[in-house]
């Protein structure tokens, strides 16, 4: 009873699963800023350790990464990791859920990635600082290029601005209906890219990029997204 108990929690994880994928150009600058700020929202939301743990963004990528052993397109091959690494998967409280109406079965994969990354590059120190102004820990962050595994594991995938957005559709085109611009719904502006500015630059890219992220959030809750 027991183990039926724990793969009928699981699957009903895995419907309320949302995997998101944030894209830029290099990985190194806005989608990273996107992915820390996310998760720290999140955490925010559900309040719990486990959440906390990924919200500080140590650098495991947790279910989207494509060597680690949790991209499974199978469910018993979910169940196989899950069974293995059952922190991969990131908790809900419901005692927070009311904050913005997400049910307590919702649960939410974060990553990033670059349609041009260099694998394995660390954060832009600028990045890095903006978000240990929020508390985030990016320091064994390391760029990854987008790929179509990470494409097909994703839910959403929301680019920083319109370029990106057709640099999907034209390597991806089979997963159109997943790209989003982040600014989605809102502006419809590009967040524009701050490498090479001041850590002020950084900072107002990250102030848009969070606005943009409570947007989404709101929309992914509405099932608009």
């Amino acid at each position: 009873m027991q183990l039926l108990a724990l793969i009928l929690d699981f699957l009903l994880r895995l419907l309320f699963m949302k995997s998101i994928l944030f894209v830029c150009t290099g990985n190194t600058c806005r989608s990273p800023l996107a992915e820390g700020l996310f998760k720290k929202m999140l955490t925010r939301i559900f309040h719990t350790d486990r959440d906390e743990e990924a919200a500080k963004a140590d650098g495991v990528r947790r279910v989207m990464k494509s060597d680690d052993g949790f991209m499974f397109r199978t469910v018993r091959g979910r169940l196989r990791a899950w069974a293995q690494h059952p922190s991969g998967f990131p908790t809900s409280a419901g005692d927070r859920c009311e904050v913005c109406g997400l049910t307590s079965h919702h649960q939410f994969a974060v990553t990033s990635a670059g349609l041009h990354a260099m694998e394995g590059m660390p954060a832009n120190p600028h990045t890095l600082e903006v978000l240990r102004e929020q508390g985030i820990d990016f320091s064994l962050f390391r760029s990854q290029l987008v790929t179509n595994a990470l494409v097909e594991q994703a839910t959403h995938v929301f680019a920083m601005t319109h370029g990106h957005l057709r640099g999907l559709s034209t390597l991806y085109p089979a997963y159109q209906k997943k790209f989003f611009l982040l600014n989605e719904g809102t502006t419809q502006d590009d967040i524009t890219d701050p490498i090479g500015g001041s850590l002020a630059a950084y900072q107002e890219c990250g102030q848009r990029i969070q606005q943009a992220l409570e947007n989404i959030l709101m929309l992914i809750n509405k099932n608009v997204l």
